[in-house]
């Protein structure tokens, strides 16, 4: 069994996750990174803002979720909120790859989303 930590321990550990999604759509590849606590409150709190009649309203949660995500290879973002309005209109097939695999990184599920937006 692992050993008791401290807030000492805890602070030294690297806990930063990233994987690379092939996009065969985008002719090649994207890191994708966990956020951090604060950023994953903000996604959470997006999801949140997009209820609509008591539904969610998708319309952008994906793109949100990649645009806070996606980075590169010293896990810095590679795009920013203005980038959301021209993300919207690529390929569907090609953000779900990245969206999914934001999601999976990030322990975020389709229910966790729809429940953050008062959809359950």
């Amino acid at each position: 069994m692992s050993e008791l930590l401290n807030a000492e321990a805890i602070k030294q550990v690297d806990d930063q996750r990233m994987e690379t999604v092939a996009v065969p759509e985008w002719q090649g590849k994207v890191n994708v990174r966990n956020l951090t606590n604060e950023e994953s409150t903000e996604f959470e709190q997006f999801c949140t803002d997009c209820r609509k009649n008591g539904k969610i309203n998708l319309k952008g949660v994906k793109v949100a979720l990649v645009v806070r995500a996606a980075c590169d290879d010293c896990r810095a973002p590679i795009f920013g909120k203005d980038d959301a309005a021209w993300l919207e209109k690529k390929s569907g097939a090609a953000l779900n790859r990245v969206f999914q695999a934001a999601q999976r990184i990030n322990g975020f599920t389709k229910t966790d989303i729809e429940e953050l937006a008062g959809n359950s």
